[in-house]
C-alpha cells in the first residue's frame, strides 16, 4: 500500500498538568490504542494503524500494549529530538497546538515513510481521541483530488485534528533541512512560514465550529474526565462521528463543571490614575486591599485538580497592594499574568520571575497621547521598565516573564491604533505569526513579545459607550467569562463577570465557601447552564451584554 496511517505518541508532555497514563482505559471505550485500532483498521488502500513512539523508557508500556493489540510499532531515537526553549513554546501562552507547532519533529515522520515505502502519510496523535474515521477518509480524498503536499484538518477542537503529508515532501525537507526536521516544531514552522511554495490544503467542518475553545487532547485530567462522561456508545467504534458528538454529547457542561480555566484576581480596587474609559473613579463599593493570608486561603480552596491560569487585574492598580509580591510568589510555577500601568513603582525585590507574562496598558503610541489617555500613570517609568525588562529577558529568556503592550481602542485614540501596531511590529515578532519558532534557537527574544488592540467595554451598560468599533460578532455565542472564569474581588466576593465593577451580580463569597465549592454549587452550575443554552433571566445584564466576545 502507498498510504500509511501512524498513531503518533509524539513525546508531548504538558508543563502545567500531571502526566497521564495513556495505557489506561478512557471510560467504557477502553485505552486509546484499542479505540484507534477499532476506528482505523481496514480503511481501503491504507496500511495501519502503525504506532510511532520515542524509544524512551517511560513509553515502553505503550509499546508493549500496542504489540499486545496486534498493532505494528515503530520507534525513533528520542535523544536526537531537539526541544524548543520554554519561552518559545505555545503552551507557555495557553495556546497549545495539536498540529505539532511546539512538539512535532519531522525527522521521525520522514524516516517511517522511507522504511515502509509509503508515498502518503496520515498522522493521528495518540492524544487525539476525537479524530473520526469518516472525516479522515474524506480529507484523504480531498488531499488526493487537489494534489496537496500537506492537508490539515481545521475548525475542530484540539484533540480532533490530524494531518496528511506526502512522503516526497517529508524526505525532501529531511535531506535539505535535517537540523529543522530534528527540532520540535520545526516541520510545522517550515510549512506555516512557509520556506517554499508548498500546496497546503485545509479540510473543514463547515458550520460545525465548536462554541467553546477547549483542549480535549489527553494531556490533562479535565479532558480525560470530559471524554469519559460524554463519549456515548459509538465512541470506541469506527462509527464514531465527531460532528454528531460535538452537538449531542453535552461535553461543554462536563468540561466547564470541572473548575475554572482562568482565575482573575483583583488585589486592590485602589488607583490614583484616571484613565479614559475606566469606571474606577465613579465606583461606589468600598476601596481596599486583598490580604496575603486571604489570598492563600482562596488559592487552597481551588483544590488539587485545578488546571487553569491566573490573572492579576481588576478595578485598581495591582501594584498598589503592598502584598502583591507575596501573592505572586505563592503562584511560582503556575501560568500567571500581571496587568499593570506601573502607576505605583514596584519594590526592588518584586518577584518578576514568578510571573509568566506582564502586560503594560498604554492606549497610546507616544508620551503626549499617553498622558492624555492615562493621567496619573508614568510614561518615563514605562520606558525604564521596558529597557530593564528587555535586558533581563535576553539574559534569562526561560525564567523572565514575557512583556506585552495593550491599547484599548475608543473614540479618542482610535486614529492612533494602526500606528501602535506598526510601531510594535518593528520591535517584536507578532505573536500569532511566527513568534513560536525562530532560527537559530539560540537567538535572544525580541525586546517586547507581543502587542494587542483591545475592544472598549461599556461594563454591562454601566458606563457611557466611547468605543469606535463594535467587535462582537452578529451571532451570539456562550460567554467564556461566564463559563470558564472565576473573578475574585479584593474582599473575596466572586462575581459572574469581570465587567461587573460594582459587584452587583455576585455568585458567592469566599468567606462562606471555597472556590471549588462555589464553582460546583447549584447557583454557579445553573448560571453556566443558562449561558450554554443562551437563556438569560430577566434583570440579568447578560442578555444585552456587548462584552461577551472578549478573549483573554
Amino acid at each position: 500500500m502507498t498510504v500509511g496511517l501512524v498513531i503518533w505518541g509524539d513525546g508531548y508532555r504538558s508543563r502545567w498538568r500531571p502526566l497521564l497514563d495513556l495505557t489506561a482505559p478512557v471510560g467504557a471505550a477502553g485505552p486509546p490504542l484499542a479505540i484507534f485500532k477499532r476506528r482505523f483498521e481496514g480503511i481501503p488502500g491504507v496500511e495501519g494503524p502503525v504506532v510511532l513512539l520515542p524509544d524512551r523508557v517511560e513509553d515502553a508500556p505503550l509499546v508493549e500494549q500496542a504489540r499486545g493489540l496486534g498493532l505494528p510499532v515503530e520507534t525513533y531515537p528520542w535523544a536526537e529530538v531537539r526541544s524548543l526553549p520554554w519561552w518559545m513554546c505555545p503552551e507557555r501562552w495557553g495556546m497549545e497546538d495539536d498540529a505539532g507547532l511546539g512538539s512535532w519533529a519531522g525527522g521521525p515522520l520522514a524516516e517511517v515513510t522511507r522504511r515502509r515505502k509509503w508515498k502518503t502519510l496520515i498522522v493521528v496523535p495518540l492524544t487525539n481521541l476525537l479524530v473520526d474515521r469518516a472525516g479522515l477518509e474524506a480529507s484523504l480524498a480531498l488531499h488526493r483530488r487537489e494534489g496537496f503536499n500537506v492537508t490539515l484538518s481545521f475548525d475542530r477542537l484540539l484533540g480532533a485534528n490530524w494531518s496528511i503529508f506526502e512522503a516526497e515532501l517529508l524526505q525532501g525537507l529531511q535531506a535539505s533541512h535535517p537540523d529543522l526536521m530534528a527540532t520540535a516544531g520545526g516541520l510545522v514552522w517550515m510549512l506555516r512560514k512557509p520556506l517554499y511554495s508548498f500546496p497546503i490544503g485545509e479540510f473543514h467542518a463547515p458550520r460545525d465550529r465548536p462554541r467553546l475553545p477547549a483542549d480535549l487532547r489527553l494531556v490533562g485530567r479535565r479532558a480525560w474526565l470530559t471524554l469519559e462522561r460524554s463519549q456515548g456508545p459509538d465512541f470506541g467504534r469506527r462509527e464514531f462521528d465527531y460532528v454528531g458528538w460535538l452537538h449531542r454529547s453535552g461535553w461543554e457542561a462536563h468540561w466547564c463543571d470541572q473548575g475554572p480555566r482562568r482565575v482573575v484576581i483583583e488585589p486592590t480596587n485602589r488607583c490614583a490614575a484616571r484613565c479614559v474609559g475606566c469606571p474606577q473613579p465613579v465606583m461606589q463599593r468600598p476601596r481596599g486591599d486583598m490580604a496575603a493570608a486571604a489570598f492563600r486561603q482562596y488559592l487552597e480552596g481551588l483544590g488539587p485538580s485545578f488546571d487553569g491560569r491566573f490573572v492579576f487585574s481588576g478595578m485598581g492598580e495591582p501594584l498598589a497592594n503592598p502584598a502583591l509580591g507575596e501573592m505572586i510568589e505563592a503562584l511560582r510555577g503556575w501560568p500567571t499574568l500581571l496587568c499593570t500601568s506601573l502607576a505605583v513603582p514596584p519594590a526592588e525585590s518584586f518577584p518578576w520571575t514568578a510571573l509568566t507574562q506582564v502586560r503594560l496598558s498604554v492606549d497610546a503610541v507616544e508620551r503626549q497621547g499617553f498622558e492624555v489617555m492615562r493621567p496619573g500613570c508614568d510614561w518615563v517609568a514605562m520606558e525604564k521598565f521596558t529597557a530593564w525588562a528587555s535586558e533581563r529577558k535576553a539574559a534569562a529568556p526561560d525564567e523572565f516573564p514575557d512583556l506585552g503592550f495593550s491599547f484599548v481602542k475608543h473614540q479618542r485614540n482610535g486614529a492612533a491604533a494602526r500606528a501602535f501596531l506598526q510601531y510594535w511590529e518593528k520591535v517584536g515578532t507578532p505573536l500569532f505569526k511566527s513568534h513560536f519558532f525562530r532560527w537559530p534557537l539560540t537567538d535572544p527574544p525580541d525586546k517586547v513579545q507581543w502587542a494587542q488592540i483591545l475592544g472598549f467595554s461599556d461594563f454591562l451598560g454601566q458606563v457611557p459607550w466611547l468605543g469606535e468599533t463594535r467587535f462582537c460578532p452578529v451571532k451570539r455565542r456562550p460567554c467564556l467569562h461566564a463559563l470558564q472564569g472565576l473573578h475574585i474581588l479584593w474582599d473575596g466576593t466572586v462575581t459572574a463577570c469581570p465587567y461587573d465593577f460594582e459587584g452587583k451580580w455576585p455568585l458567592g463569597h469566599l468567606r462562606e465557601q471555597t472556590a471549588a465549592e462555589l464553582w460546583a454549587g447549584d447557583r454557579a452550575r445553573e448560571f453556566r447552564r443558562r449561558h450554554l443554552a443562551l437563556e438569560f433571566p430577566e434583570g440579568s445584564p447578560c442578555g444585552s451584554c456587548q462584552d461577551w466576545y472578549h478573549r483573554a
